[in-house]
């Protein structure tokens, strides 16, 4: 993350680095839990046998398999509850359940070798939250907040009874809001100063692609293909610092420049996602299928 702050001197920055400028793992640290149900419980199978409205989120190119219209809409219920115990204190984190919903329409065009389908999902982000006064005040944030809505209309076509072909734009809304004690003893050298709240929020929106391919080698067998491009998103908001000591108890220049608000610009950029699958239909009962992603 890169964040611009307006109206703060410098040296206050790495308080700021403390609250913003967090290094988000390239990999499926807060990334969400497969969209649909049917997803949810296979390990595998996803990117080559989903075929039902569910597929606009896993290979879009398997909707011409659709013979009528369907409507899905699913919630995930996730609880997430850190325990801490160690040299700076102990606390737990607070509000631990969270919910995810996701929403999909898929239909043919009559007269048509072609599907369409939009879909509604979260695919990334939560939050974890401490106790104001908690292990870690003046050392992380004790609110950490990422979510993002993603909306995917796509058209799937049958070039041929063995492949087909599926591709639609991403738009992906986010927003961030990360709460934080600053040490304002720090500053001014008085222990008994109160401390302030730092407030950083913003939203944004990226726009990406995705394409796909399915493909029918022979009777019962699949293989599936999907493409997802990267979304870097723009961010915009505030920083806002609460309960700052009167100038005249702050360093030179520090008193005279800094202000309760600043602007804030950040990006991220959410990773570019490649699966390609292979399943098998031993019988109308049970499947067998694998999944490699990267």
């Amino acid at each position: 993350m890169r964040v611009r702050t307006i109206g703060l001197e410098r040296w206050v920055l790495p308080a700021v680095c403390l609250l913003a400028a967090t290094e988000w793992v390239q990999a499926n640290g807060f990334r969400n839990p497969p969209e649909g149900a049917a997803a949810l419980s296979m390990t595998g199978g996803k990117t080559a046998m989903r075929d039902d409205a569910t597929a606009v989120s896993h290979n879009p190119a398997n909707l011409v398999n659709l013979e009528a219209s369907e409507l899905h809409s699913s919630i995930s219920f996730v609880h997430a509850e850190i325990d801490y115990k160690g040299a700076s204190g102990s606390g737990s984190t607070t509000d631990p359940w969270k919910y995810l919903p996701n929403f999909f329409y898929a239909a043919p065009i009559p007269d048509l070798d072609i599907s369409a389908g939009i879909g509604l999902t979260t695919p990334y982000g939560q939050s974890t939250e401490w106790e104001e006064d908690g292990p870690f005040a003046f050392t992380a944030p004790y609110l950490a907040e990422l979510r993002t809505i993603n909306i995917r209309p796509v058209l799937a076509y049958r070039i041929s009874p063995e492949w087909s072909v599926a591709a639609g734009p991403d738009f992906m809304y986010s927003d961030l809001n990360f709460k934080q004690l600053f040490p304002w003893g720090a500053v001014t050298g008085n222990p008994a100063e109160a401390p302030g709240n730092m407030r950083l929020e913003g939203d944004g929106l990226g726009v990406g692609g995705t394409i796909a391919l399915a493909w029918k080698p022979a009777e019962g067998h699949r293989v599936g293909l999907t493409y997802r491009s990267r979304v870097k998103v723009d961010y915009e908001g505030d920083l806002d610092v609460t309960d700052i000591p009167p100038p005249s108890s702050l360093p030179d220049p520090l008193g005279m420049i800094l202000a309760p608000s600043s602007d804030l610009d950040t990006e991220i950029t959410f990773p570019s996602i490649v699966s390609l699958g292979e399943g098998y239909a031993v019988s109308e009962e049970v499947r067998v299928a694998v999944d490699v992603e990267w």
